[in-house]
């Protein structure tokens, strides 16, 4: 902790001071919340792992009229070879050895993963289930009387409040710290709080506390198009953490091991349309199975006013796959109420 003292002469001056107090008692306050929230934050490191490799390029083939045709590379049965990643940091949920961090470093499907915590401790983990719409994952150990976060009240949410996003890479002793604001909330369909506080690989999967060392969310590369996508943001100001509040709903599934995946309908809507409510352009998969039709027009989704085809997105993301979800309807003259399973997003 002797290491914050330095920090403030250098952010002294970037600091706003309302009333000549605020430097001071940020200096004040945070070595505070960094020593309640470092017993819970621990070092999450993966080992091994297997990636598809590159095919080759295929032989040409000659097709209709002797124009030489590429065979499409087919990615099954394509050699894999080892792979290695670092580290990355977890929160401890529970006191029998829950731990949440983000997926990150969990693409490769890794062999093994050990979880560090700040006493020297080290535990053997298993995984148990992944979000990858918030860019989770659960992992279990066997300890006992494990420390674990406080929930942030609803006050530390408000926008403009002091956060620091904490991550456990680089040793045991001393979690890294970066200072910001809560710069926005409901991010990514209501999943996210947004920060300017530094988000990058090096807390993936730590956390976002207030003031006084109390959670408001996990550190994960979080963009409006999806998880990962964020990745190329972690140096401009903006950066993500699942919220919270929100995890403790999906919890129960993933203790059981279910992954998660973002809901997808099936519609394009009209790029013309304002609204109210979301014109159907196209239908397919999840929604053609559903009865929708193109020009239909999506009223509300789950008794949720739509107010254009923006909103839909929105409510939409913050679905998942093979959710059921009511729809009403207006077909022509007539209002209709159909209920549509969310499918798994198709990757790119």
């Amino acid at each position: 902790m002797k290491v914050l003292p330095a920090l403030f002469l250098l952010l002294a001056p970037l600091l706003p001071a309302q009333g000549g107090n605020e430097t001071s008692l940020l200096a004040r306050m945070v070595p505070g919340a960094v020593e309640k929230a470092s017993p819970w934050l621990v070092t999450v490191q993966v080992y091994g792992g297997t990636r598809a490799a590159l095919a080759p390029p295929a032989p040409k083939a000659k097709g209709k009229g002797g124009k030489k045709k590429r065979k499409s590379l087919l990615p099954r049965g394509a050699p894999r070879f080892p792979v290695a990643r670092g580290a990355t940091t977890g929160v401890i949920l529970s006191q029998d050895g829950l731990v949440l961090t983000s997926l990150w470093s969990f693409q490769l499907q890794p062999v093994a993963v050990v979880v560090g915590l700040p006493d020297g401790r080290r535990f053997t983990a298993r995984a148990l289930g992944r979000d990858f719409s918030r860019g989770l994952a659960l992992l279990k150990i066997e300890g006992k009387d494990l420390p674990c976060p406080e929930p942030a009240p609803p006050a530390s949410y408000r926008t403009g409040s002091w956060v620091l996003a904490l991550g456990r890479v680089f040793g045991p002793k001393t979690p890294e710290i970066s200072l910001g604001i809560v710069s926005a909330t409901g991010r990514i369909g209501g999943k996210a709080v947004q920060t300017d506080a530094s988000v990058s690989p090096a807390n993936y999967g730590g956390a976002l506390v207030d003031l006084s060392g109390r959670i408001l969310g996990v550190l994960v590369p979080l963009s409006p198009r999806g998880y990962a996508a964020g990745i190329q943001w972690y140096d401009s100001g903006i950066g993500f953490a699942a919220d919270w509040r929100g995890i403790q709903e999906v919890l129960p599934r993933l203790k059981k091991g279910e992954d998660l995946h973002p809901g997808f309908l099936g519609v394009a809507t009209s790029p013309a349309d304002l609204g109210p409510g979301a014109k159907i352009a196209s239908v397919t998969g999840p929604a053609r199975k559903g009865g929708l039709r193109k020009g239909d027009r999506i009223l509300t989704l789950a008794g949720e006013r739509v107010l254009n085809p923006f909103h839909l997105k929105r409510l939409l993301a913050a679905r998942y796959a093979g959710e059921k979800v009511p729809l009403r309807l207006r077909r022509g003259m007539k209002e209709i109420d159909l209920q549509v399973t969310l499918g798994k997003r198709p990757g790119p």
